[in-house]
């Protein structure tokens, strides 16, 4: 394991010390010590996908060094799971493809600092965020912009009727 970002508010002596948030990116053989707990995480990924990959798809991708997978604790326990790849056409650029969580104002910020101090130590050009509408503000502060708009939808056979339009 390897951990990029652990934050820790200091307080005066007489307040609650903020919890600490720690930002760890598994390696590749320490992934299936910690992936039975990422089962809810994995299975949403999935469920966003309209069925074109799967949480054993992730796995695999993780297990072999292809996909990155990035754990948030908060004082121990698991609050949030990303994903990352790296694509490389010259410069490597860090796709961020997935995130699941509980509490995200509590840990988005710790969460992008270590995957952005990454991101620099391996020397990419760019991140590339595939975020769901809650982070555009977010990123938006963090000086990141909207470069394209992704829709999706499922492929459906087509009928008779959207094939063979009348009066064409």
């Amino acid at each position: 394991m390897c951990t990029y970002w652990s934050e820790q508010s200091e307080f005066a002596p007489d307040t609650p010390a903020a919890p600490q948030v720690v930002v760890v990116r598994l390696e590749p053989d320490t992934f299936d010590q910690v992936e039975p707990a990422l089962t809810w995480h994995f299975e949403s990924f999935a469920s966003r996908t309209l069925g074109a990959e799967g949480g054993d798809d992730f796995r695999a991708a993780i297990r072999q060094g292809l996909w990155q997978c990035w754990v948030v604790s908060i004082e121990g326990s698991i609050r949030a799971v990303a994903l990352t790849h790296v694509t490389s056409c010259g410069a490597p650029m860090v796709e961020i493809t997935h995130c699941a969580g509980q509490g995200r104002a509590d840990w988005q910020s710790p969460l992008m600092d270590g995957i952005e101090a990454w991101a620099a130590e391996i020397g990419a050009h760019q991140i590339r965020a595939t975020a769901r509408p809650g982070w555009r503000g977010f990123l938006y502060q963090r000086t990141y912009r909207v470069t394209h708009l992704v829709m999706e939808r499922p492929v459906r056979p087509p009928t008779l009727s959207s094939v063979f339009r009348e009066g064409g």
